[in-house]
């Protein structure tokens, strides 16, 4: 399990991003948790928006609910963003790594391959990631951070305080230079 911080904004969002249940019995009175839910009692098969920590707390409860496959990570999604995975724009999922470890922990479809999805798609833009953050003028920096999701906006910047350093080191002002802390994350 990720570890989270409950006082960090960025944990306390990304545990508000909603997933689909679909109730497998009748469920009476049951409206008030869910802001999607227009009747008093659910009925079987219905399907609702549960945010990811309210998911993730029934998930004890396999025989009431199952948790299909959130949009974002459908079978039709994953090849569009497999096709190019440098144009992705995740400003609408900031948290899109993340919420796919833990979708593929709740979701009762064990058909697809979430973290090997995630897995490629962070290959592909790691190297793109990198290549921008290291190179020495900044072109369209805000908009390329901007359509980040939040881990790689931590390595861009990382690449871009490396770079600056190597700089310094370059140029004389530093006399050692540590490894890019970025080799341990390939790690």
């Amino acid at each position: 399990m990720i570890e989270r911080n409950y006082y960090d904004i960025n944990d306390i969002l990304f545990l508000e991003e909603t997933v689909p249940i679909s109730f497998t019995i009748d469920v009476p009175l049951i409206e008030s948790l869910f802001k999607s839910s227009t009747n008093e009692d659910l009925k079987q098969g219905s399907v609702l928006q549960a945010p990811l920590y309210l998911a993730r707390e029934m998930k004890a409860m396999e025989q009431l609910f199952r948790c299909p496959i959130p949009d974002s990570f459908s079978l039709q999604q994953q090849c569009f963003m497999e096709s190019d995975p440098s144009n992705i724009d995740f400003k609408q999922i900031p948290y899109f790594y993340d919420f796919g470890i833990e979708v593929s922990k709740i979701t009762t479809d064990k058909k697809m391959d979430i973290p090997g999805f995630l897995r490629n798609i962070w290959k592909t833009r790691y190297l793109e990631i990198n290549k921008r953050g290291h190179n020495p003028q900044p072109l369209e920096d805000g908009a390329v951070v901007g359509r980040m999701a939040r881990c790689e906006q931590i390595v861009y910047h990382m690449a871009k305080a490396h770079i600056e350093e190597y700089n310094q080191w370059k140029s004389g002002k530093r006399k050692k230079m540590l490894a890019s802390p970025l080799s341990e994350l390939l790690n």
